[in-house]
Order: C-alpha cells, then sequence, then structure tokens
C-alpha cells in the first residue's frame, strides 16, 4: 500500500487541518482584554449571578452593562480554575480546532474534494490566524462554522433548519455579540432564493432568520443584546480608536509598511478565489456567493472580519470549483504547516512570531504594580483613578471592585464623550491638547495615575511635570503618578521619587553631576530594577564614585558630558590631571575644566567661572581656599572637598560657607548644612549668599523659605540669573504655576536662554492660559 494510500486513510484531510490549526492555537497568552473576561467569569461561578450594572469602575458605576458574553467569561474562569492558566490556551484551541473541522466537513459535504478543502482551506486561514486569541470571540467563530455545517447538511424544510439552530442560537447569543452572524447565515437560503427569481420559496426560508432573532432577546439583557452592533457603528469614535475595528487597508493599521499583511493576503487570496470561480466553476450558489461578498466587504471595513471570511471562502468556494486533488497532494503543505511552529514559531499579524506554549506570557502585564498597591490598600481605598485602558484588564482581575478604575475595555458602557475625554488624556495626537488634559485632570481630581505608555502627546507628561503629583513607579510596562494630598494621607511619601523622574527628567539633568543630590542615587538604583538607562546607570554610578572614593567605574564606554565626566573624576583621583582636563575639555563643561586647570596650578581667567567663583577674584588666602574646595567639589572629589573645608571652617568667608553649606545638603547632611547657611547669612546677606541658603532649603522640600531667600536675593541685584531661575523653579514646586511662569518669561525676555525643562514649564502654562 502506497504511502499516500496510507495516510489518506490514517488521517482524514478535515480532522487533520482541524488538529494543526489546534496547534497553531497552542501560544502564550498575551492580550490585556482577557483578564477582566476571567474577572467577570470567576465572580459569576462564585456568586451565580450575571451583573446587568457595571461594579469596576467609578466614572460608570451602577450603570447598565450589556454583559455579553458572560457564558463565554464563565467557561474561560472555569478552565482557570481547574487547569490553571493553560485553560483558556486549551479551550481557544479546542473551540478553534472545532471551527476549523465543522467549516473543513461543510467544504466537503457542499461537494469540494477533501484535499483541495484542506489547501484552499489552509490559503484563507492564513488571513484568519492572528485572531486565534484567548478572547470570547473565539466561540463566535466555532458557532459561525457549526452553522456553516449545519447548513451544508441540505435540511429541505425551513421550520426544521430553525429547530436545528434555535437551541445554538441561544448558546452563541449569551457567549458573544457576534451571534448577529447566526441570524445572517440562517438567512442566506432566502437570499439564494430571492436571487434566483424563487419568491414564493424564499417566503417560508425568512422563517429560521426569523426565529434566530426571537431567540436573541434570551439573555440575561434581554433584546438590549441587539443593541450593540448598531450602538458601536453609530459612535465612529469607537471604530477609530480601536485597531481590530481598521481597515487592513487604512496606513494606521501597519504603520511601518506601505501596505499591512492583511489587506496583502486579503488581496492575494480574493484574487486567487476569483481566478479559480471564473476558470472551474461548477456550480454558483447565489446566496452564499452574495453572503461572500457581504463578508468580503465588512472585512474590507475592519480586518477582524476576517475571522469569519476564511472558515465561510472554505466551506462553500471548494463545492463551486469541485476541484478534484489526490490526497497525497495535501502531503507536502501539511508538513510544511506543522513544521513552521517548531521552526519557526506561531505567525503574527505584528511583531515577531510566538513561541509555543499554554500558559500566560506575565511579562506583558502589570504584575509588579499591582503587588505594589496589594501592600498598600489605602492608596486603592482613597483613589481616584485615572488608568489607561491597556492595564485595566489585569488590575480588574486582580483587584475586582477593590480598585474602581476610570475605563476598561468594555467600549459600549461608555459614553462617545467620555471616550473622546479618555482618548485625550490617553493619547492625544499631539501636544496641542495640554490645556484640554489640564483641565480634564482638575475637572475629574485624579489623586492616582496609571498609563502603560509615555508617548509625548499623553497626559503623563504633564503628570511629570506637575509638582503635586510625584512618580511613586515606573517600569517598561507602567508609569504611575501619585499625588501628594494622597501620599501623605496614606503616609505612603516613602513610595515617591523625589529626585530623579526618567519620563521628565529636564530639571534634574539641567545641573552637572557634581551638583545632583547624592540622595538620587538611591532612587535610580530603586528604578533600575524595573526600568533602566544608559543615562540613568551613568548618573547614579557617578554619584556613588562621587562619594566614596574607593568605588570602582564599571568598564562602560563612556560619552557625553556625563561620561566624560566621570573619566576625568576618576583621572584627577588617579592623580593624571592632564589626562582629566582632555576629558574635561571633551565633556563640554567650562566650570569642570577651570577646576582641573586649577588644580593643575592655573588661576581661573577674569571670564572663568567654578561654581560662581570667578577668576576676577583676588588671590588671597582665603579666596584660594574656596578655590581649591569648589574644584575639589567640581572634580567628583567629595570627601576631600568636605574635609578640607572643616579644616579651615574658621577662615572662610562667609560665600565659601554657604557654597559648602549647599555641598554638604547635596550629601544629604542637612543639619550641618543648615548650620553653615545660618553662619553664612550671620556674615552678610549678598544675593550670591542667600541664593545658595535658598538652594539649600530647597532641597530640604522648604520652597516657602527659599522663596523669600531668592526675592530678597534679586531686591539687591535684579539682574541675577540664577538666583532667578532657583525662583522660579520653587515657584513651580509650589504649584504656583503661573508665578513661576512670570519668572521664566522674565529670563527669556531679558535675552537669556531657558533650560529646556523651564522653556516646557513655560510653554505648558502658556497653552492652560490660552
Amino acid at each position: 500500500m502506497r504511502i499516500s494510500e496510507i495516510f489518506r486513510k490514517a488521517v482524514r484531510p478535515e480532522v487533520l487541518i482541524a488538529l494543526l490549526a489546534t496547534l497553531y492555537c497552542i501560544t502564550p497568552i498575551h492580550n490585556g482584554n482577557i483578564f477582566w473576561h476571567l474577572r467577570n467569569g470567576l465572580d459569576i461561578l462564585e456568586t451565580g449571578e450575571v451583573r446587568t450594572t457595571d461594579p469596576f469602575t467609578w466614572t460608570r458605576q451602577g450603570v447598565c452593562w450589556i454583559q455579553h458574553e458572560w457564558l463565554a467569561e464563565s467557561a474561560m474562569a472555569f478552565s482557570w480554575q481547574h487547569l490553571g492558566e493553560a485553560g483558556p490556551v486549551l479551550l481557544k484551541a479546542l473551540f478553534i480546532g472545532l471551527s476549523v473541522f465543522f467549516a473543513a466537513r461543510a467544504g466537503v459535504k457542499n461537494g469540494g474534494s477533501p484535499a483541495f478543502v484542506f489547501i484552499f482551506g489552509a490559503m484563507w486561514l492564513v488571513l484568519a490566524q492572528p485572531r486565534w486569541i484567548a478572547r470570547p470571540h473565539f466561540f463566535s467563530i466555532f458557532f459561525f462554522s457549526l452553522y456553516l455545517y449545519i447548513l451544508s447538511l441540505g435540511l429541505k424544510k425551513p421550520w426544521k433548519l430553525a429547530l436545528v439552530l434555535l437551541p445554538v442560537q441561544i448558546l452563541w447569543v449569551n457567549v458573544h455579540a457576534g451571534f448577529v452572524m447566526g441570524i445572517f447565515l440562517a438567512s442566506v437560503p432566502a437570499i439564494d432564493r430571492i436571487l434566483s427569481g424563487r419568491l414564493k420559496e424564499a417566503a417560508s426560508w425568512i422563517i429560521p432568520p426569523f426565529v434566530l432573532l426571537l431567540a436573541s432577546g434570551i439573555h440575561p439583557n434581554g433584546y438590549r443584546t441587539l443593541e450593540y452592533l448598531p450602538a458601536f457603528l453609530a459612535q465612529p469614535l469607537f471604530k477609530e480608536s480601536i485597531r481590530e475595528w481598521w481597515s487592513p487597508f487604512d496606513p494606521r493599521y501597519a504603520p511601518d509598511k506601505a501596505v499591512s499583511r492583511t489587506a496583502v493576503l486579503f488581496l492575494s487570496l480574493t484574487g486567487i478565489t476569483t481566478i479559480l470561480l471564473i476558470a472551474f466553476r461548477k456550480v454558483i450558489n447565489k446566496g452564499r456567493t452574495a453572503a461572500l461578498l457581504i463578508l468580503s466587504a465588512a472585512t474590507v471595513f475592519a480586518a477582524r472580519n476576517g475571522e469569519l471570511l476564511a472558515p465561510a471562502m472554505m466551506a462553500w468556494i471548494p463545492g463551486m470549483v469541485r476541484i478534484r486533488l489526490p490526497g497525497k497532494a495535501l502531503i507536502l503543505p501539511a508538513l510544511f504547516l506543522l513544521l513552521i511552529p517548531f521552526t519557526y514559531g506561531i505567525p503574527r499579524e505584528i511583531g515577531p512570531p510566538r513561541e509555543l506554549g499554554a500558559r500566560v506570557d506575565w511579562d506583558v502585564y502589570p504584575v509588579a504594580l499591582a503587588d505594589l498597591l496589594e501592600s498598600n490598600p489605602c492608596l486603592m481605598e482613597n483613589a481616584v483613578l485615572f488608568n489607561t485602558n491597556e492595564v485595566s484588564g489585569y488590575l480588574e482581575y486582580r483587584f475586582g471592585e477593590r480598585l474602581p478604575l476610570f475605563v476598561d475595555g468594555r467600549c459600549l458602557l461608555f459614553p462617545e464623550g467620555f471616550h473622546r475625554e479618555y482618548l485625550v488624556l490617553a493619547v492625544a495626537p499631539d501636544a496641542s491638547h495640554r490645556m484640554e488634559q489640564y483641565e480634564l485632570f482638575r475637572q475629574y481630581g485624579f489623586n492616582l495615575l496609571i498609563y502603560n505608555s509615555w508617548d509625548n502627546a499623553s497626559s503623563v507628561q504633564i503628570a511629570a511635570m506637575l509638582p503635586e503629583f510625584k512618580p511613586v513607579f515606573i517600569d517598561g510596562l507602567v508609569a504611575v503618578y501619585a499625588s501628594e494630598d494622597l501620599l501623605a494621607a496614606c503616609d505612603a511619601e516613602s513610595l515617591a521619587y523625589h529626585y530623579f523622574d526618567p519620563i521628565d527628567p529636564g530639571e534634574f539633568l539641567a545641573k552637572p553631576l557634581y551638583m545632583m543630590p547624592s540622595g538620587a542615587a538611591e532612587e535610580i538604583l530603586r528604578l533600575k530594577d524595573h526600568y533602566s538607562t544608559q543615562t540613568m546607570e551613568t548618573i547614579a554610578t557617578g554619584l556613588l564614585f562621587r562619594g566614596d572614593s574607593s568605588a570602582v567605574l564599571p568598564q562602560m564606554n563612556y560619552s557625553g558630558i556625563t561620561g566624560y565626566t566621570l573619566l576625568c573624576w576618576e583621572s584627577c583621583r588617579e592623580g593624571d590631571l592632564e589626562k582629566a582636563a582632555e576629558y574635561a575639555a571633551l565633556s563640554g563643561d567650562s566650570q569642570l575644566l577651570t577646576a582641573v586647570r586649577y588644580l593643575q596650578g592655573n588661576w581661573p581667567d577674569d571670564n572663568e567661572s567654578m561654581l560662581g567663583f570667578h577668576g576676577g577674584i583676588d588671590q588671597t588666602p582665603v579666596n584660594m581656599r574656596t578655590a581649591l574646595i569648589t574644584s575639589l567639589w567640581t572634580t567628583g572629589q567629595e570627601q576631600r572637598a568636605l574635609q578640607y573645608a572643616r579644616v579651615n571652617q574658621d577662615s572662610l568667608s562667609g560665600w565659601c560657607l554657604s557654597q559648602v553649606a549647599l555641598f554638604q545638603a547635596l550629601t544629604g547632611n542637612m543639619e550641618e548644612a543648615l548650620e553653615l547657611s545660618d553662619m553664612a547669612l550671620e556674615t552678610g546677606r549678598g544675593p550670591v549668599i542667600l541664593q545658595r541658603a535658598a538652594a539649600v532649603v530647597s532641597i530640604q522640600g522648604d520652597y516657602g523659605q527659599a522663596i523669600e531667600y531668592c526675592r530678597e536675593a534679586l531686591a539687591i541685584a535684579p539682574g541675577f540669573t540664577g538666583g532667578r531661575l532657583l525662583l522660579a523653579d520653587c515657584l513651580w514646586n509650589e504649584t504656583r504655576l503661573s508665578d513661576a511662569a512670570d519668572q521664566y518669561r522674565y529670563i527669556l525676555d531679558r535675552g537669556t536662554d531657558l533650560p529646556e525643562y523651564a522653556s516646557n514649564r513655560l510653554e505648558l502654562v502658556m497653552s492652560i492660559d490660552n
């Protein structure tokens, strides 16, 4: 017996393609929506209640909620309870496998040869396969294919077809809103008779779709289930903002390609099918052809409809062309399809292929954030939360009603106007929406903000800039901000990052490494476990190196101002001042270069500055001591600078005392810093001493006192830019945004460039005011 014959007898093509489809479904769970479906299902299994009002959001709590998928969610939750994280994957694989089997059997029943059904069906299933994900819609794919099979049985009486489909339709109504496609398929026999001119017969074949329409009310929400699709299509903003509802020909669908893979597949397969129909047509069923045209148009309208077009093509086209292929014709295609998952991976529409595995890809879910919230329940209890939709599913799964969300994936629960506001906050098209975002912050009174993306147009940029919000958690998945009031009320100030915010590090990075608070190193190291960049690592290394002469710099390919600064510091500590000068020059930091040159024995020129110490000052012993302390500090020799200052404290000028006070504050020695600052002020209240005193108390967080010192300094020297910039920064941190903007504008109007962070703040205030 030949191999092909053995193969044909052992495995029927319908079974083989179903098994292959099942294999292609064994992929780790990767989508966000599954977890809120699991939450709903687990609640139903626990309580036996199907909710009809929303319990999960604070914005729509108590509003009518049409829980279309309650039965599907319960089945998925049951599989989760009994099979763990593999449960929903295996459940999906089972029903997709059955879907393909029934569609293939329908193709054979309708007159197609098994081998051709296999090959032609596999071609079209490539279009559908990316949508085989663990969400309730896989039940709709199953029921759609089951209907195709039932229709292929050729039941002669309309009422018999209606009776067979009725119990199936009742199940479908309760698992997914796609049940309307059951009514559509039940109408195909009537459509065929109408198009064939058999109007009298057509009248009786209206019975099956009419009966299924009546059955659509057998649901906890009654006939409101029929509202979903019309309501969705009546609110175009939903379609415009949900990718799966975009046309595959929409430029946004695959922005990195001229034409999306889905569009190419659709056009190619449609072209091949058309050629086959023209060249080999045997029996053209007008109703099925019309249905295929409608499904094709629906796929052009929304890419997600390809998941239903594919099984319909497999069920109907082979019987129309009647191409006969020998069984051995499918051996190579079957082997090819079998090898792909093990050699290439499971293909997907966008991104790299997925590996085989019946599990959850936990790396794409905010597990660490949920753990943080779990350990700080007060934050949840007092939260007025804004969250982006992408994180909502997992948070809903973890916390249910304990953490009322702003929005989740149940789009029609939210009015279109509300959805627009959400989009403005989450994914505004550009920064021109800053004013509206700010107003929405004030309108809703958020005190806890969770973002899955920090795009430049997202309101996370405002959260990062506004002083009343502090970052409390940032990793590769989410950024979380909490208001200072919420943190204080929950005694959770220790969660906040006070120095360094990687989303808006502007004010921090505007300072040279030697003027950054050493306490920032601890915060950066906390962040490093979840969110790390080369800049963060270099700064943290530098801050640690500055305070510890025994620290060893890791081997890094340093470049830019911060990297060259570290190399300069290392050379200074090794006594190689010539090399240090080279690195200082490469850094572009003139003050660092001046400091190195002083250590080489060169007094600063009149036009050179070293943290406010100018070469025009006489070379008296006290000034030289001041210059040495400042040079040691600037070149990263923190301990040597402070030790020398302590030894010579009695002989330092008031200006130098204020300088050392600032250095002590930067190291975190606030008690000594405040004492030295008071001593400096007792010697005189000049602009520089006052500015340094303001800097000390601002590091402590006393912005009110810092503002007073700055105003006193500016009353003496209105053109003192350093004092005015510090005043503006302190006003900003006191949430006096307009006053801060006035000071930034004052600096700008007098021909001095603002640091980038200050320009951004001024732009924000101007956009808010306008």
